[in-house]
């Protein structure tokens, strides 16, 4: 149990909380010294937790479960991308360029997926309706595609997934990643999530399948859940 005190006088407060004390003068975990407000309030991991000054109780703070309030949260939940299986059978709720189109030829998962056929870079790209904290994205959390590439002995050996996160502030990060002699002609499930920048909002992802001329490349079931 953390103990919160208010001038060597103990508290009472709930069991197995994560007090963020950052910020806040002279504090240590499960304690706060040295702070002469009446009243007041800090973050918790998830909650946000309140107090009151009571001077019936000799300094004490008035803490008890009903000080412990939802915090309000900023991370949407469940899945943000729309349609990123296309099993619409068309790009609803994507912008696209380039070559690239849908294909029901082969899939992940369902009937269809989308493909660049060679020629000029296909893109696809989505915006979300809310801008998405990277510190929403837990270890359960996802932010993937499924891809499928050929690759060749000879040059140009391998066509080219790029991967654009674009951010509330104007900046992106940028993932690439070539089809290897391992890969060749599988599924494989491409993790975005470490490349996501600590601090920022992710608003929109974008992918750019680059088939060097002769290769086929598909992409399918792009999930964002944080």
């Amino acid at each position: 149990m953390y103990i919160v005190k208010k001038y060597k006088y103990p508290v009472r407060t709930l069991e197995n909380v994560e007090i963020d004390y950052s910020g806040m003068e002279s504090l240590s975990p499960g304690e706060i010294v040295n702070f002469d407000l009446p009243e007041g309030s800090f973050s918790l991991r998830i909650k946000k937790i309140t107090w009151i000054w009571d001077g019936d109780l000799l300094g004490k703070l008035d803490l008890d479960n009903e000080g412990l309030q939802p915090e309000e949260s900023t991370c949407p939940t469940g899945e943000q991308v729309k349609n990123g299986g296309f099993e619409t059978g068309d790009f609803t709720n994507w912008n696209h360029s380039g070559d690239i189109e849908i294909s029901s030829y082969k899939k992940h998962s369902g009937t269809y997926s989308a493909r660049n056929v060679g020629g000029d870079v296909g893109i696809i790209y989505q915006t979300f309706d809310q801008t998405i904290p990277t510190s929403c994205f837990t270890t359960s959390s996802t932010f993937r595609a499924w891809i499928w590439g050929q690759w060749s002995p000879s040059p140009p050996y391998s066509g080219v997934f790029t991967a654009k996160i674009y951010y509330k502030d104007g900046t992106y990060t940028t993932v690439t990643r070539e089809t290897t002699e391992s890969e060749d002609e599988t599924w494989v499930e491409w993790d975005l999530k470490p490349y996501l920048e600590a601090g920022k909002e992710v608003r929109q992802v974008r992918f750019e399948l680059d088939a060097k001329w002769m290769y086929f490349m598909y992409i399918d079931d792009i999930s964002v859940s944080p």
